[in-house]
């Protein structure tokens, strides 16, 4: 699926290297992840920028676990700008940055009555999320 021809899996996932990624907004991004938590559906979510596309294209292991289910956001303009290139223009694709996709889901998710649980971090830093 690496040539041009088969960039555009769908209608919303461009392949950049051997790694799929979601055509999506950061906006639309945080719709998704807290509709999924909404409806308790269970999916990996993984930020994914240029060096997670080299790494793969080297290491089979790795490129297995991005291509498993879930769904893979570009975590990066140089794959933005990949994903446009590779689809012609034809998807609509945004940088959707991680702390920023942390906190607005959080921020957002509250909104709708959405719980939010943190495993393995310090008082401190609990805290520190309150903030």
């Amino acid at each position: 699926m690496n040539s041009d021809t088969n960039a555009i899996m769908d209608d919303s996932y461009v392949r950049v290297g051997k790694v799929p990624f979601i055509a999506t907004t950061a906006d639309e991004a945080c719709g998704d992840v807290i509709r999924w938590g909404l409806e308790r559906k269970s999916i990996s979510v993984r930020l994914s920028n240029a060096y997670c596309v080299a790494v793969a294209s080297n290491d089979r292991s790795y490129a297995d676990v991005l291509n498993d289910e879930g769904v893979n956001f570009p975590d990066g303009r140089p794959v933005v700008w990949a994903m446009k290139a590779r689809s012609r223009g034809r998807i609509i694709a945004g940088h959707v940055r991680g702390p920023s996709l942390f906190r607005n889901v959080l921020d957002r998710g509250r909104s709708n009555d959405l719980k939010h649980f943190f495993l393995g971090a310090t008082d401190e830093t609990l805290r520190a999320l309150r903030g």
